[in-house]
């Protein structure tokens, strides 16, 4: 595991590399975290080292924690916490994924140094249809930006969907509506591409 999470993020690191290279010099790229590097020792240093090496601003790696981990005894939660709280003062930025369908809940947003959270696809997928999910949704959308917290819409599928939530003021949003999973070569020529189509919103 802690194999695979140093991979993830070094691989990040490099795509924001060679993306800034070409001139996106103000997006970000990401991360999956597991309990078991947020619970280690080298997770900070090894970001800190890599971000050094290849030249990388810092607070433009983020790395994505899964709302799950947060959900256990004390010692655990106050363990992660200190690395979420160390990784921000480094610089690094921090956001819970998955959220609104986990344990950590509305407790852990006041309690976390994060910089945002990414809303599950459960209840995004529901938006149009289930009155329920928009209005939690929609209560989440207004939280966040009650605590300053940036907010990403997870699995927006289509125009609809994103137009919904930006009628709700959630400015960022992943999923096949934006783009398919692809090669990092596949996305600096699609980065080019939409560039050229959408000057304003492409560098941010």
């Amino acid at each position: 595991l802690e194999h695979l999470d140093g991979a993830a993020m070094r691989a990040a690191a490099l795509a924001l590399q060679r993306i800034t290279a070409l001139g996106f010099t103000e997006t970000y790229v990401s991360f999956n975290a597991s309990t078991h590097a947020l619970s280690g020792a080298g997770l900070l240093d090894d970001m800190i080292w890599t971000a050094a090496e290849l030249q990388v601003a810092p607070e433009r790696l983020v790395i994505e924690v899964l709302e799950t981990v947060f959900f256990g005894d004390d010692a655990t939660e106050t363990r992660l916490a200190h690395q979420i709280e160390q990784l921000r003062q480094a610089g690094f930025r921090a956001m819970l994924d998955d959220f609104g369908v986990g344990y950590a809940g509305l407790a852990h947003l006041g309690q976390l140094e994060i910089n945002g959270l990414k809303i599950d696809r459960s209840l995004i997928r529901k938006i149009k249809t289930g009155r329920a999910e928009a209005v939690i949704v929609r209560a989440i959308l207004n939280l966040a930006r009650d605590l300053g917290l940036g907010v990403v819409a997870e699995g927006v599928e289509d125009a609809d969907m994103a137009k919904i939530l930006k009628a709700q003021g959630c400015r960022l949003a992943q999923g096949y509506h934006i783009a398919r999973p692809m090669t990092l070569e596949k996305l600096e020529g699609w980065l080019t591409t939409y560039a050229a189509q959408h000057p304003r919103a492409a560098r941010g």
